[in-house]
C-alpha cells in the first residue's frame, strides 16, 4: 500500500486539537452506549471512539441536512472533517452524488457541503449484530469515496490519504511524528478479513441488492399495508436511512433569512 504513514496516537491527538483551529472536526463519541458524531473540542478529544460501528447519524446529514435555508447563498464557512466514518455510509454516496450531482439538476447546496468537507473513513474493528455492508457489496473497511482512511491498532493511527484533497490535507499537518509505512499490519488485516467473514455467516440468508429489488418490485399492496398502519409519519426511517433523499420546499414570509 503506498502513502501509508502511522503516527502515535498521543501525537494524532495533538494533531487534531491544532486542526480544530481552523476546521470544524466531527467525530464519533461514545456516551452511555450511544454512538454519534459530536463537534470535537479539547474537552471531548480523548473521548473519539475509532474503529466502532456506527455513529447514529448517518454521513448524509451533513451534505443534505434535515433544515436548511436554501435562499442564503453559502460562502466563506469554515471547512468541516468528518472523522470515523464507517464504509457502509460511504457505499451511500454513490446514490446520493449520482441524484444530487451527476444529473441535469444541480443542487448547489449539497454539492458545496460536499466540496467543503473532508471524509476521513475509518475501518470497523468491531461490527454491530444488525451490520450487513457485504451483503450489498461492501466490506467493513474504506474502500472508496472518501479521502482519507484511518485505523487505529495499539496507541498507533494509521492514516492513508485516498483522494487529491486528502493529500493536500495530509500535507497540510504531515509532521516529523509520521512514519512512512510499505503495509498495514498483519494484525489489522486479520480483523479485516475475520470481520467480514462473520458479516457474511451472520447474514447468509439476507438477500443481496440484486434480490432485495425483485423482492419489492413483485411485492404486493398488503406488505405496505401491513407497515403503513403503524406508521405515524415521524420521518425517523428517512432521517436515519443513508440514502434516502426526499425533501420538502417551503416558503416562510420572514424577513431578514
Amino acid at each position: 500500500m503506498s502513502n501509508l504513514y502511522s503516527v502515535p496516537i498521543a501525537k494524532w491527538v495533538a494533531i487534531l486539537k491544532n486542526v480544530t483551529a481552523s476546521y470544524d472536526v466531527f467525530a464519533p463519541i461514545r456516551k452511555n452506549d450511544f454512538l454519534d458524531y459530536e463537534l470535537i473540542n479539547d474537552e471531548n478529544i480523548d473521548l473519539i471512539s475509532y474503529g466502532i460501528a456506527k455513529p447514529s447519524t448517518p454521513l448524509k446529514a451533513f451534505f443534505f441536512p434535515i433544515k436548511e435555508n436554501v435562499v442564503r447563498k453559502k460562502e466563506n464557512e469554515k471547512k468541516r472533517i468528518i472523522l470515523g466514518v464507517p464504509s457502509c455510509d460511504l457505499n451511500a454516496l454513490n446514490l446520493l452524488d449520482k441524484i444530487f450531482l451527476e444529473n441535469d439538476f444541480l443542487d448547489i447546496y449539497y454539492k458545496y457541503n460536499r466540496e467543503n468537507a473532508i471524509i476521513i473513513a475509518s475501518d470497523c474493528m468491531e461490527i454491530d449484530d444488525n451490520c450487513h455492508c457485504t451483503s450489498y457489496g461492501g466490506n467493513p473497511f474504506p474502500e472508496k469515496n472518501c479521502d482519507l482512511a484511518l485505523v487505529y491498532l495499539d496507541d498507533t493511527v494509521y492514516l492513508h490519504p485516498m483522494s487529491e484533497k486528502g493529500e493536500e490535507f495530509f500535507r497540510e499537518i504531515n509532521t516529523s511524528d509520521f512514519a512512512e509505512c510499505s503495509q498495514l499490519p498483519d494484525e489489522i488485516l486479520r480483523i479485516r478479513e475475520k470481520n467480514t467473514a462473520k458479516l457474511i455467516s451472520n447474514n447468509s440468508e439476507l438477500p443481496d441488492a440484486e434480490k432485495t429489488k425483485k423482492l419489492i418490485l413483485n411485492s404486493n399492496d398488503e406488505i405496505w399495508k401491513k407497515y403503513a398502519q403503524k406508521c405515524v409519519s415521524c420521518g425517523a426511517c428517512a432521517v436515519i436511512c443513508p440514502t434516502c433523499h426526499c425533501f420538502l420546499l417551503i416558503d416562510l414570509p420572514i424577513s431578514g433569512i
